[in-house]
C-alpha cells in the first residue's frame, strides 16, 4: 500500500486524505484516482468512504466511488454498488444501496437513493425493516418488511412512504397509498399505528392516534376512536417537560354514549343505573420545581360516573395504559378504578433548614349514580369532605446545646373542612414538643424523651340543615409523653475466604418504649378524620431487634483494599402492654377479662442471596385466638431469568390495628397476590398473575400471557379474567417502529 497522498486544502478546515493500493494525482484539473481498497477521510470528520475504485475532484469537492462502496458516519453505515457524493454538503446519489441506522438497528434499501442532506434521503423503490436483509441472513427471508415506490426519509424526523406495501416473508399482505414511519430520535407530527378492539357491549372499535410535536419539550396525542355500539370516543393527551423536576401529563376522554343502563341491561349488576349519555374522564399529574426549595404537585381525577373507568380500562385510552404512563413519568399511580369518591389535590411545599410549610387544596368528587332500578334514589345524608385549604407548618430547632441538648419540635395544621351537605369545620391543631436525649450511662445506653402539649380548636359548620346539638366552638387539650431507651450489643464472627478477609456481624438492639397520651373529652367534637378521635394511651413496648450483616476486605492489585458490607437479615420481636387496661375496673354485672397484652409480633426480613428477598410478619394472640395475622412478601429470580413474587396476607379481624391489642371487630381478610415470569426459550416468555380472596373464595383478577420475541418483532398474547368479565388481548410490535397491531376482545 502506497503512503497517504495529501490533498491540497481548499476551504475545508483540513484536507481530505486518500489511502489506496494505487494512486494517481493529476494537476489540471486537480484530481486523484485511487484503486484497490481506497479510503477517503479527513481529520476532525466522522465521515469515511471506502471503495474498490475512487475518483476525487478536488476543485468541485466531489468524489465518485464504485465497487463495494462503504460510507461510515456517526449515525449510519451505507453500502452501495456506486456513489457520487458532494463532500461539503454530503449530498449525492447512491446506486443499489443499503443504509443501516445503528441507533435504531433499522435497515433502508433502495435501487436509487438521492442523498439530499447530511441525514435526509429520497429513495426510489425502497425497502424498510428492522430485520436482517435476505443477503445478510443466509438467504432467509425477513419476517417483515415494507416496500414503497418512493420515500422521503429524515433520520431525525419521519419517513414518508408513498404506495407502500407491508410484507410478511416478502409476501405482500397490506397496501396503503401513504404511510408514515418514525425516524426515531426526534419526534415529528404524524399518525401512529391504529388500534382495533371487539366487545359484545361496545361492538367493533377502531382508534387512529395522531401525534403532534409542539416543541422539543411538549407534545399532544389525539385519540379519535369509534365504537360501533357506543359512538365516538374522543381522547387527548398533553405532556410537557419544563426542566428538571418540572413536568406534567394530562389526559381527557369524552364519549356521547348511545348505550345507557336499564333494569334488564345493567353494567356490573350492582343495583345502580347509569342514565347519563355525556361521559368523560379527566386525569392528570404535574410536578413543578420553582427553585429556592419551593415545589408544587398536582393530582386530579374527575369522572362522569362510577362505571366509566371500569368499562374502558383497556386500550390506549384505558386505565391500565394511562396508569403505566403516569408511573413512568411521576412514580405515582392513578386511583383504583372501583373507587366512587375520586380525590384531587394541589400541594405547595416550601422547605427551610429547620422547618417546612405546606399548603393543600384537596377535593373529593362523589361519582356514584343515585338512580336505582324502578326510579328510586339512594339517600345520602352527607357529601364528601373538601379541604379548602389545608396548611401544615412543622419543624425542629435546637434550644440548648452541650452534654444534654434540648430541641423544640412542632407540628401545626389548619384545615377548612367544607361539604355541601353535612357537618364541616374550621380546625386548628397545635402540637409543640420538647425533645432531649437520655443520659448515655457511660456509653452503654441511648435514647430520648419527648414531652408535648396538643391544643385543637374547632368552629363547626352546619350545611343544608345538618343537625348539631353542641356549641359551634369546641376545643380539646391533650398531653403526651414518649420515652425510648435502647442499647446495642455486637459480635463479629470471622469467616474463611480464599482472598482477603470476611466476617459476619450480629447486632442486637433491645429497645424499651413508653407512650402516654391523655386529653379532654372528645364526644362533643365533630368526627372528620383521625385527628378528631385520638384516644388515650398508656403503653409500654419492648422490642428485641436483631441484624445480621456480612462484610469483608477484598485484596486487589497493588495491595489495594476494597471494603464491602451487605445486610442479609433482620429480625424483630415486639409486644406492648396497656397500663390503662391493667388498671381498668370491671363492671359487677358483666363477666369481663383484662387483656392488657398485645399480640406477640414477629418481623423477619432477609436477603440471603442476591436473587432472593422476602419479609414475613406474624402475630400470636395471648388470649386464645392463635395466629391473628401473617403477611408474606417476597421475590426470587432464578439464574435463567425465571422470577416469582408473592404477597400473601391474613387478618383474622379487619378491626385489628397496630400494636394489635385484642379485638373481635371486623371480618376476616385472607388474600393472595402472586406473579411469575419465566423464559421458556430464548424467544418465548410466559407470565402470569393471580389476585384472589381466600376469605370470600373468589378470584378478583387472573392473567396469563405469552410473549414471543424473535429477531426484529414481538407478539404479546394475554388472557385476563376479572370478577365480572374476561378479556383477551394481542399486540404485535415491530422493532424500530413500535406497536403495529393492538386488538383486544372483552366479555369473551
Amino acid at each position: 500500500m502506497l503512503p497517504a497522498a495529501p490533498i491540497t486544502p481548499t476551504a475545508q478546515p483540513a484536507p481530505w486524505e486518500i489511502v489506496a493500493d494505487t494512486l494517481f494525482h493529476y494537476q489540471e484539473p486537480e484530481g486523484i484516482f485511487a484503486e484497490g481498497d481506497a479510503i477517503l477521510s479527513r481529520p476532525g470528520s466522522d465521515l469515511v468512504i471506502r471503495a474498490d475504485w475512487m475518483r476525487y475532484d478536488v476543485e468541485r469537492g466531489v468524489v465518485k466511488a464504485r465497487g463495494q462502496v462503504l460510507m461510515i458516519s456517526a449515525s449510519e453505515e451505507i453500502e452501495a454498488d456506486a456513489a457520487t457524493i458532494h463532500l461539503d454538503s454530503q449530498t449525492g446519489r447512491l446506486e443499489s444501496a443499503t443504509i443501516f441506522l445503528a441507533e435504531n438497528e433499522f435497515y433502508i434499501k433502495g435501487e436509487t437513493i438521492d442523498k439530499t442532506g447530511e441525514e435526509s434521503y429520497r429513495i426510489h423503490q425502497g425497502w424498510f425493516s428492522a430485520c436482517l436483509p435476505e443477503e445478510e441472513n443466509c438467504g432467509q427471508r425477513p419476517a417483515w418488511s415494507i416496500r414503497s415506490k418512493e420515500a422521503e426519509v429524515t433520520l431525525e424526523g419521519m419517513a414518508h412512504l408513498y404506495h407502500a406495501t407491508f410484507q410478511v416473508k416478502e409476501q405482500p399482505v397490506a397496501y396503503t397509498p401513504y404511510m408514515i414511519l418514525p425516524g426515531k430520535t426526534k419526534r415529528e407530527t404524524g399518525f401512529l399505528f391504529p388500534e382495533w378492539s371487539s366487545s359484545d357491549r361496545d361492538g367493533f372499535g377502531f382508534n387512529l392516534p395522531f401525534f403532534i410535536n409542539l416543541s422539543p419539550s411538549a407534545d399532544v396525542t389525539l385519540y379519535p376512536s369509534y365504537l360501533s355500539e357506543r359512538g365516538l370516543l374522543a381522547g387527548a393527551e398533553f405532556r410537557y417537560e419544563a426542566g428538571p423536576g418540572s413536568r406534567g401529563m394530562f389526559m381527557l376522554s369524552l364519549l356521547k354514549d348511545d348505550l345507557t343502563d336499564t333494569d334488564v341491561d345493567e353494567y356490573k349488576s350492582d343495583g345502580l343505573l347509569r342514565t347519563n349519555e355525556n361521559r368523560y374522564w379527566l386525569r392528570g399529574k404535574a410536578d413543578h420545581d420553582f427553585g429556592e426549595n419551593l415545589a408544587g404537585r398536582l393530582d386530579f381525577d374527575l369522572v362522569s360516573d362510577q362505571d366509566f373507568i371500569q368499562e374502558f380500562r383497556d386500550g390506549a385510552q384505558g386505565r391500565e395504559e394511562s396508569n403505566r404512563g403516569f408511573e413512568r413519568m411521576f412514580k405515582r399511580s392513578l386511583q383504583e378504578e372501583t373507587l366512587t369518591e375520586r380525590e384531587s389535590s394541589l400541594q405547595m411545599i416550601k422547605n427551610w433548614n429547620i422547618m417546612t410549610l405546606a399548603g393543600e387544596m384537596h377535593l373529593v368528587q362523589d361519582v356514584q349514580n343515585d338512580v336505582l332500578p324502578g326510579g328510586g334514589r339512594l339517600a345520602r345524608p352527607t357529601t364528601p369532605l373538601q379541604a379548602l385549604p389545608r396548611i401544615d407548618f412543622s419543624g425542629r430547632t435546637p434550644l440548648l446545646t452541650g452534654r444534654r441538648p434540648l430541641s423544640l419540635a412542632w407540628n401545626s395544621e389548619y384545615v377548612n373542612y367544607w361539604r355541601q351537605r353535612g357537618i364541616g369545620a374550621h380546625r386548628l391543631d397545635l402540637h409543640p414538643k420538647l425533645i432531649t436525649p437520655m443520659p448515655r450511662s457511660g456509653g452503654w445506653t441511648e435514647g430520648k424523651v419527648s414531652v408535648g402539649v396538643r391544643e385543637t380548636m374547632y368552629q363547626v359548620q352546619t350545611n343544608q340543615g345538618a343537625p348539631w346539638e353542641h356549641e359551634r366552638f369546641q376545643d380539646r387539650t391533650g398531653f403526651d409523653l414518649e420515652a425510648n431507651l435502647a442499647t446495642l450489643l455486637m459480635r463479629k464472627f470471622s469467616l474463611t475466604r480464599n482472598e482477603g478477609q470476611a466476617w459476619l456481624e450480629h447486632l442486637i438492639r433491645p429497645n424499651l418504649i413508653y407512650k402516654y397520651a391523655s386529653h379532654s373529652q372528645e364526644n362533643k367534637l365533630p368526627s372528620l378524620d383521625g385527628i378528631d378521635r385520638l384516644g388515650t394511651s398508656n403503653q409500654l413496648t419492648y422490642e428485641l431487634n436483631n441484624y445480621l450483616e456480612m462484610g469483608g476486605i477484598n485484596r486487589q492489585e497493588k495491595n489495594a483494599e476494597n471494603l464491602w458490607s451487605q445486610q442479609i437479615a433482620s429480625f424483630q420481636l415486639a409486644q406492648s402492654y396497656d397500663l390503662n387496661e391493667a388498671r381498668r375496673e370491671f363492671s359487677a354485672l358483666v363477666d369481663e377479662q383484662r387483656r392488657e397484652f398485645s399480640d406477640l409480633r414477629f418481623d423477619l426480613s432477609a436477603s440471603p442471596w442476591e436473587r432472593l428477598s422476602f419479609r414475613y410478619q406474624t402475630n400470636l394472640s395471648m388470649y386464645g385466638q392463635g395466629i391473628n395475622r401473617y403477611h408474606l412478601t417476597g421475590g426470587y429470580t432464578l439464574e435463567q431469568g425465571t422470577s416469582f413474587s408473592t404477597d400473601y396476607r391474613y387478618l383474622k379481624h379487619s378491626g385489628m390495628a397496630e400494636p394489635y391489642f385484642y379485638t373481635t371487630s371486623g371480618d376476616s381478610l385472607h388474600d393472595l397476590i402472586g406473579s411469575i415470569t419465566s423464559p421458556l426459550t430464548e424467544t418465548i416468555t410466559v407470565h402470569g398473575g393471580l389476585t384472589t380472596s381466600l376469605s370470600d373464595n373468589h378470584i378478583s383478577e387472573a392473567a396469563l400471557g405469552l410473549r414471543y420475541k424473535p429477531h426484529c418483532w414481538m407478539v404479546d398474547l394475554e388472557f385476563r379474567r376479572y370478577i365480572d368479565e374476561k378479556t383477551f388481548m394481542i399486540i404485535f410490535t415491530l422493532d424500530g417502529i413500535g406497536p403495529a397491531f393492538d386488538w383486544y376482545k372483552e366479555k369473551i
